[in-house]
């Protein structure tokens, strides 16, 4: 996952896939469980994987999909990006990944800029952060 940029740009490559058509699908701890946020240019956010898309790409003008995945309480990051999530967890990222489902569908029709507000508006309504 730390390599995802080379294998991203490897991929364009042998596609003659365009940046503009790169989305970029990553967990965030900075967002609540089950939180999604869509977004374009910006750093990596300290998320490793994303730094190699950068770094392979040579510029940070992509679009984002971030789906919150929250910091644990425990504080073991490791254990937590890696690990399964419980039973009482489940809905809430299944939940996350229908709204990333369905704006990534979205996008093969609409303009990134409505989806953004679309989500991003849906995902604050929906998981206030606590």
């Amino acid at each position: 996952m730390n390599r995802s940029g080379e294998v991203l740009r490897e991929l364009m490559q042998r596609c003659r896939v365009d940046l503009g058509s790169v989305v970029v699908v990553c967990d965030s701890l900075d967002l609540p469980a089950g939180k999604c946020r869509l977004k374009r240019g910006g750093g990596s956010g300290g998320h490793r994987g994303l730094q190699s898309v950068i770094d392979q790409l040579g510029t940070t003008e992509f679009v984002r999909l971030w789906i919150g995945i929250g910091r644990p309480p425990d504080g073991d990051v490791i254990a937590h990006v890696l690990g399964r999530f419980g039973a009482d967890e489940e809905t809430v990222y299944m939940e996350a990944v229908s709204a990333a489902t369905g704006a990534l569908t979205s996008l093969a029709t609409k303009a990134v800029d409505r989806v953004m507000n679309e989500l991003n508006q849906r995902s604050a309504n929906t998981h206030e952060e606590g």
